[in-house]
């Protein structure tokens, strides 16, 4: 149910980014520094980067790398030079896929967590009938061993052998 719910978080990002900015590659938002065109806006040189948000899987990418915050700075900066108004969505974007992967990650640690307490429980079932049986044997010695701690001195050997054995 979560994989869903993320899946439809990026598909509404990915539409409302690739309308939203899906112009600024050819605006030359992500191009470097050496980048010019000529009067009927071809290419001339430089390199116009990366189209990070020009189609759907591009912008489908895209979304993914803000979700594990690869590169999430560049690609806010480089947008930015056409839109200034950028880094709220994508931040917004970015809060709500993190949420979303960090409850993914507490349900699996919690599933593997409760499978594991599951086991322990069965196995100590088993055991516990063997564990009261060596309880029923045991507490008379632990109590005539607290005794024989309190004592602080005996005068023979037969008086600490009666007060362990008894």
């Amino acid at each position: 149910s979560i994989g869903i719910v993320l899946l439809v978080i990026f598909y509404v990002f990915a539409v409302m980014f690739t309308q939203l900015f899906g112009s600024c590659y050819d605006d030359g938002c992500y191009a470097s520094e050496d980048w010019t065109t000529d009067e009927f806006g071809e290419t001339i040189s430089g390199d116009k980067g990366i189209n990070y948000f020009g189609r759907m899987d591009y912008t489908l990418f895209t979304l993914f790398m803000l979700m594990t915050l690869d590169d999430w700075s560049n690609v806010i900066r480089q947008t930015q030079t056409e839109f200034i108004w950028a880094v709220w969505p994508i931040l917004v974007f970015i809060l709500i896929s993190s949420f979303v992967m960090l409850n993914l990650v507490i349900a699996v640690l919690c599933e593997a967590l409760s499978a594991l307490q599951d086991e322990e429980e069965e196995s100590s079932g088993e055991d516990r009938g063997q564990a009261h049986k060596h309880d029923m044997y045991i507490t008379p010695y632990k109590t005539n061993f607290r005794d024989f701690e309190t004592k602080s001195t005996y005068s023979t050997d037969d008086e600490l052998l009666n007060d362990l054995v008894l």
